[in-house]
């Protein structure tokens, strides 16, 4: 799990408003920007990251300057860069992709005087999220540019391996069908049995299909889903897809709970 920390002393201001204002003590606002999971569970859209900081910084560069200059020593802040807002600095003194693939990714895994020591008498679950050389595994996958930002695609334990070796980060599909389809609003991306596919179970906005007179939904989502297989490599291509009529069970925190969501191999069956 990726976090970014943004520390405030009495010396910092932004716009010339102390941020100590109505405070006596030192404040640490902690974002969480993570690919990543809070609490190790939900997971935070990148957008949401970026309008967090768009309330500590403004547009103005040098109100921007400003707040890199104060959080330099501590740390290196999430920045947006060249538009891309899902590319992160990470705050780690070392960070490290481990075991990447031929695209460069693989596990990030960090290292520094901020990450824990461990689990607190549980030496067990500390083993586990540590290497034998000290790196602690965050269980995020993605890959580094030659900047050394980030760019966090998806989580290990989601990753489908196809029969034929390719990886595919189902998060990673699914926020660009997201992003690609503004009638889609709720989007789960799975393999066949036999991993030798990509399968998607879509909830579609009601309120489009009804008033743009869409009454075979089916035929309409996967002509948009062939428009979308061009922009992907051929085995990350969505072979079929399953409609849902009712939104996806989820979580306390709003989250879809991927095992429960039928499959179109399930309805088949």
């Amino acid at each position: 799990m990726l976090h970014a920390f943004i520390y405030t002393t009495k010396d910092l201001e932004l716009n010339n408003i102390s941020l100590m204002r109505n405070l006596t003590k030192r404040i640490c606002i902690m974002l969480i920007c993570s690919l990543a999971y809070l609490n190790g569970q939900a997971s935070i859209d990148p957008s949401v990251i970026q309008s967090t900081i768009s309330t500590l910084t403004s547009r103005d560069n040098s109100n921007k300057q400003s707040i890199e200059k104060g959080v330099s020593q501590v740390a290196r802040l999430w920045l947006e860069t060249d538009g891309d807002e899902k590319a992160f600095r990470s705050f780690c003194e070392d960070n490290y992709i481990a075991d990447p693939d031929e695209n460069g990714e693989g596990e990030i895994q960090v290292m520094g005087d901020n990450v824990m020591l461990g689990y607190y008498k549980d030496p067990e679950s500390t083993d586990a999220v540590f290497t034998e050389d000290g790196w602690f595994r965050t269980g995020d996958l993605g890959h580094m540019d030659s900047d050394g930002f980030l760019y966090i695609s998806g989580r290990i334990k989601n990753l489908i391996i196809l029969a034929n070796g390719k990886n595919v980060s189902p998060e990673e599909l699914e926020e660009m069908l997201s992003e690609q389809i503004p009638y889609l609003s709720e989007v789960v991306v799975y393999a066949d049995e036999e991993n030798t596919g990509i399968y998607a179970s879509c909830y579609l906005d009601p309120d489009y299909l009804e008033n743009n007179g869409i009454d075979d939904a089916y035929a309409y989502m996967m002509n948009d889903i062939q428009k979308f297989n061009q922009s992907v490599p051929s085995f990350k291509r969505i072979r079929d897809i399953l409609i849902s009529d009712e939104e996806f069970e989820k979580t306390t925190t709003k989250k879809i709970r991927r095992f429960k969501v039928q499959k179109l191999q399930d309805k088949n069956k």
